[in-house]
């Protein structure tokens, strides 16, 4: 990791944002499969920090790749945060739908509606 660059990083990010966003959420609405490629990342990013422990950071190339490798975790760490928020409307909705659903059992069973 400490000899790739941020900018990589950053386009792999992209680039598992928007599949992500357009296959499995748009297209075929399988969101639980967000749940591995969130895991995946987030292994990721444990393994990089373990890796960044293990530098030498008093030389100028340890510096240089500790602040490469600290650019490319603030990318990932985002790329958690966007994968998650794909889930965040979908609990939404699967809530309203289970409100919806109680609310008409409830009707067709005389009961208080919430």
């Amino acid at each position: 990791m400490s000899k790739t660059s941020e900018k990589f990083t950053l386009n792999e990010c992209a680039k598992l944002l928007t599949f992500s966003k357009l296959v499995i959420v748009d297209k075929y609405k399988m969101l639980p499969m967000l749940n591995p490629v969130i895991a995946g990342v987030e292994s990721c990013v444990f393994q990089i920090e373990a890796e960044i422990n293990s530098l030498d950071t008093k030389t100028k190339e340890g510096k240089q790749s500790k602040k490469r490798i600290d650019s490319s975790l603030k990318y990932l760490k985002n790329c958690i945060r966007e994968l998650d928020a794909l889930l965040i409307p979908s609990k939404k909705m699967m809530s309203d739908k289970v409100v919806a659903i109680g609310d008409s059992v409830a009707t067709k069973l005389g009961l208080p509606q919430k």
